[in-house]
């Protein structure tokens, strides 16, 4: 095994650089399936009747509502990313709720 140095690194760095960008063909922007995340996803199907019934919503996220309300509280400003052109991008809230899941 190779012993790995400051050179090494900047050897591997540069050959890849000389690789250049490739492209990658899609045939969508987004699939079809992701579209549709926002009406048909788990999270928006659920997180509001769990709300509804505390022990419920113990059992899934193992925390009451008001302690996953004030962790919510407390990470909101890191979970939360730049609106992109078109506006999808994911709520904090379901972040932290697909974290805890």
């Amino acid at each position: 095994m190779p012993k790995i140095t400051p050179a090494l690194i900047i050897a591997i760095n540069e050959a890849f650089e000389e690789e250049g960008e490739t492209t990658i063909n899609r045939r969508f922007a987004v699939h079809p399936y992701g579209k549709k995340r926002a009406e048909k996803g788990q999270f928006n199907i659920i997180y509001e009747e769990l709300r509804r019934f505390p022990e419920k919503f113990f059992s899934y996220y193992k925390m009451s509502v008001k302690t996953f309300d004030e962790l919510l509280n407390i990470v909101k400003s890191d979970l939360e990313k730049e609106q992109n052109i078109k506006g999808d991008t994911i709520p904090a809230v379901e972040r932290l709720s697909i974290t805890l899941k």
